[in-house]
């Protein structure tokens, strides 16, 4: 099973993909999607066509996304909430599974602590998976996460945190 993850944003977004076979997750390719300056309309355009191209190379069944969230920044919440709008029609239009996740259930879903730390987290993703590659964004990271807590489901965490 492929799975998608991920952690939207109009500024930067999140993504990563890996495989689920056989009881072991493979990590198969993730990255960041820095948006320029401009019209909403656009970064979503861009946001909708970037993840239908990474779709149609990878055909995952599955998309993992952060849950929504409330801040007391408005503007914060109302950018994430358009994101969010781009990543799910585009799981619409592909047949996409859905799964929701907030941070804290993905943390503790993957590293079996809801409140670790980003740097724990870190820590953690390239001992449950080999990841050949730097992660070079919290954005990706997160994203990475949001996969992981998919392909861990119906599992137990593969690892706790001390």
């Amino acid at each position: 099973m492929i799975i998608l993850g991920v952690d939207p944003g109009l500024y930067s977004l999140g993504w990563a993909v890996v495989e689920q076979r056989k009881g072991r997750v493979l990590y198969i390719e993730s990255g960041t999607l820095q948006l320029v300056k401009g019209a909403i309309q656009d970064k979503l355009a861009t946001i909708y066509d970037t993840l239908d191209e990474i779709v149609g190379r990878h055909s995952p069944a599955f998309l993992a996304v952060e849950t929504q969230f409330f801040s007391k920044n408005a503007h914060s919440t109302i950018a994430l909430t358009m994101s969010r709008g781009a990543v799910l029609l585009l799981a619409g239009k592909r047949g996409l599974h859905v799964s929701e996740y907030a941070p804290s259930s993905a943390k503790k879903r993957v590293t079996g602590h809801g409140h670790a730390t980003k740097a724990t987290v870190m820590k953690m993703i390239p001992r449950l998976i080999d990841v050949p590659k730097f992660l070079e964004c919290d954005d990706e990271a997160d994203a990475l996460l949001l996969a992981l807590a998919r392909a861990f489901e119906t599992k137990e965490p593969l690892c706790t945190t001390t």
